[in-house]
C-alpha cells in the first residue's frame, strides 16, 4: 500500500484526481492511506474489480473526475456564497463580479452554461477580462451550478479585498 500510495501521489501530482478499486478493503486502505496527502481529490470506487478490463478503469477513471471535480466546484461556490462577502474574497451575481473584473482583482472566474447560454455577449467579456488579469476561467456544472444560477450565474473568487475607506488589503 505504500509503494501504491506514493506512485498515485508521483502520478497525480500536486492537483489531480486519484480513484481507487480493486479489492474493497484494500481500496480504502489505499484511500484512507492517501487522505492526509490529498484531501478531497480521493474516490474509492467500490464497484471497481480488480478484473476490470481497459475500458472499465477508464470509465472509472472518467467519472471519478467527474464526481470530484463537481464536489469541489460545489464547495467553492457555497464558499463564495457563505464567507466571500464576509471576508471579502468573493463575488457573488454578475454585477459584483464585473465590478471586481473591472478593478482586476478576480483569482477564479465561475460560471454557469445557463449564463454563458443566455448572456453570451457579457460572458464573453468577462472571460476575456478574467483572461487578460491571468485568471482561472471554469464552467461549473451538477450542484456548483444549480447553486450559482440561483445567483445569476456568474462568481468570482478574488486576488485581494478592498476595504472600505481605507485602502486595498492584501
Amino acid at each position: 500500500l505504500a509503494d501504491a500510495a506514493e506512485r498515485a501521489m508521483h502520478v497525480a501530482g500536486a492537483e489531480g484526481w486519484i480513484v481507487t478499486g480493486g479489492i474493497p478493503k484494500v481500496g480504502r486502505q489505499l484511500a484512507e492511506r492517501l487522505s492526509s496527502r490529498a484531501r478531497d481529490r480521493i474516490l474509492n470506487v467500490e464497484s471497481l474489480d480488480i478484473h476490470a478490463s481497459k475500458a472499465d478503469l477508464a470509465e472509472a477513471a472518467r467519472v471519478g473526475a467527474s464526481t470530484l471535480r463537481n464536489a469541489m466546484d460545489a464547495a467553492r461556490i457555497a464558499e463564495i456564497a457563505d464567507s466571500g462577502g464576509a471576508t471579502g474574497l468573493g463575488a457573488l451575481g454578475p454585477a459584483a463580479t464585473r465590478e471586481t473584473l473591472d478593478q482586476r482583482r478576480v483569482r477564479d472566474l465561475f460560471l454557469t452554461h445557463r449564463y454563458l447560454e443566455n448572456h453570451a455577449a457579457e460572458a464573453e467579456d468577462a472571460v476575456r477580462s478574467a483572461i487578460d488579469q491571468g485568471a482561472m476561467v471554469e464552467e461549473v456544472s451538477g450542484a456548483a451550478a444549480e447553486q450559482l444560477d440561483a445567483h445569476g450565474g456568474m462568481a468570482a473568487r478574488l486576488r485581494y479585498r478592498v476595504e472600505s475607506n481605507s485602502g486595498i488589503t492584501p
